[in-house]
């Protein structure tokens, strides 16, 4: 090892790699390509740290590193440095020559002849490669998995949302009533529930055609979403019937939000459509419609098949 300049040696097993000499005021340490000494690691900050020339010696200062700057195994901000010092840096290891040389270490960047690696060398090159393979291996299995996570959040939404609309399925309501219904009855607080039908829905696909018919259902689901609270359950029921659960809504309450959102489709479709749809609206409260869930359930539909029967597009509490 050369002695006289300081610098600083990427050393492994005794065996020094590469070495920067600290001829400049500021040497810059990162995996960026605009640093004076390039360590490429995953662990390793753009900028990690620097070594600053001054006029007693050499200081070693943190650059708000993601994985922080360590000498001699302890974590530092800003650290004098002395002879044989080891600075690392992600799985990199620096030491530090004031200039008297790395005794203890085989140089191999001093190898006169091109391409006459010692079996030294080689070995400690094929660790640099292995440890090559490892992050790129543990890169590949970070993808995997962010790529196996993204799939089974999209598999969960796709499992309980309507293809068509966006909103909850029937398969989410059915375990959502019973849910919302328990905890009703465990805090003493009311539930409602509307159930919505679209009024000769038939005539619009016969009419329009089954894609005038898809836009159709959209429109009118947002147009219930809208009248409706951040925690409400909105569902496509089934075809052209909706159902939306009020947890701690009273019935009188749930009555005035369903004619609200029966006046505005009637209002808004003709702009929206370029026809008039309407819709009926059967309302049931617990308490009052049953001991269980299901009577919750049956008894909005009762409701909805009573507002078709006296005419459609109207409203009717359940008894």
């Amino acid at each position: 090892m050369k002695t006289g300049t300081a610098s600083l040696a990427l050393v492994e097993d005794n065996v020094i790699l590469r070495n920067v000499d600290l001829k400049s005021e500021t040497t810059i340490i990162g995996r960026s390509d605009e640093c004076d000494f390039v360590l490429s690691g995953r662990e390793v900050s753009r900028r990690h740290c620097q070594v600053v020339r001054k006029a007693n010696g050499f200081v070693v200062e943190d650059l708000a590193s993601a994985n922080g700057t360590f000498v001699n195994r302890q974590k530092i901000q800003r650290h004098v440095l002395r002879h044989g010092d080891q600075i690392g840096i992600g799985d990199f290891t620096l030491t530090f020559n004031d200039g008297r040389g790395l005794t203890a270490a085989v140089d191999e960047t001093e190898v006169d002849t091109p391409g006459e690696e010692t079996q030294s060398l080689r070995a400690n090159f094929e660790k640099v490669k292995e440890k090559v393979r490892e992050q790129e291996l543990v890169t590949a299995l970070d993808e995997y998995q962010a790529k196996t996570e993204g799939y089974r959040k999209k598999h969960k939404r796709q499992s309980i949302h309507d293809r068509l609309t966006g909103i909850y399925n029937r398969g989410y309501f059915d375990q959502a009533l019973p849910r919302l219904w328990g905890e009703a009855q465990e805090r003493g607080e009311p539930l409602s529930l509307l159930f919505i039908d679209l009024d000769h829905f038939k005539r619009v696909n016969d009419l329009y055609g089954h894609e005038k018919g898809d836009e159709t259902l959209k429109i009118i689901t947002k147009l219930i979403s809208k009248a409706c609270r951040k925690d409400d359950v909105v569902a496509r029921y089934g075809g052209e019937e909706f159902v939306v659960i009020f947890p701690r809504m009273k019935q009188d309450q749930a009555a005035v939000v369903a004619e609200s959102l029966r006046a505005v489709i009637e209002k808004k479709s003709p702009g929206l459509l370029g026809f008039l749809q309407t819709v009926s609206i059967g309302v049931a409260s617990y308490p009052g419609c049953g001991p269980g869930w299901d009577d919750l359930l049956k008894a909005a539909d009762r409701a909805v098949y009573q507002a078709k029967a006296a005419g459609r597009n109207r409203v009717v509490k359940s008894a």
